[in-house]
């Protein structure tokens, strides 16, 4: 507990000292009823009473002005913890329909949030693959989920390799919420048509997600 003598509490305690002082010599005052010798004293008591009550009032006056000044700001406190990701909006319209099983994984990485949230999350996936029947088509994961929006049809191949490059700069936002923490990003293909006639090759060259909170 705080005992510091300070200059309000002392004029808090002087006034409370005047007021027992009060107290007294007014009963005192009352006590000598009039006339006579008694009456003198009673007046005696009554001018005291006055200048003690003169005195009482100055100390409250300057309590209160001691009370409305501003003391030394004190020392910053501790910073609290962080707040919840603020509400923000983001939406994504895929067309594209269902990729199914990706045929293989071609590349993964892996981000690491700290506020749960909607992911969105913005690729540049490159790679190559073959198929003996139509063109690769390649897409972004996300914890082995489908990323919406995140999907390519490679549209040409090698002639004599069949050989189709794969990837692009993919992008989405993830249907649901996801805990903090960390996350996968897969970069996925599949011969929607036909067989693989070349493993697939590449790499995630880079990765960014962003958290949507609200």
């Amino acid at each position: 507990m705080d005992k510091a003598i300070t200059r309000p509490r002392l004029l808090a305690g002087a006034a409370v000292l005047l007021c027992l002082l009060v107290v007294p010599i007014a009963a005192e005052a009352v006590a000598g009823g009039s006339g006579g010798p008694k009456a003198t004293a009673s007046a005696k008591l009554g001018k005291k009473l006055k200048q003690l009550n003169k005195k009482f009032k100055k100390l409250q006056a300057q309590l209160q002005s001691v009370s409305k000044q501003v003391g030394p700001q004190g020392m910053q406190g501790a910073r609290g913890e962080r707040g919840p990701v603020g509400p923000t909006e983001g939406t994504t319209v895929d067309n594209w329909g269902e990729r199914g099983n990706a045929d293989e994984i071609v590349a993964e990485e892996t981000v690491t949030t700290t506020q749960p949230g909607r992911l969105l999350v913005m690729t540049s996936a490159r790679g190559a693959s073959g198929c003996d029947t139509g063109f690769p088509w390649s897409w972004i994961e996300v914890d082995g989920v489908e990323l919406p929006g995140a999907f390519t049809v490679s549209s040409s191949s090698d002639s004599v390799t069949g050989v189709a490059g794969i990837g692009g700069d993919l992008s989405g936002i993830t249907k649901d919420p996801l805990p903090a923490g960390d996350h996968t990003v897969s970069f996925a293909m599949r011969c929607a048509d036909g067989n693989i006639t070349h493993a697939p090759n590449g790499s995630i060259k880079a990765v960014t997600a962003v958290v949507l909170g609200g």
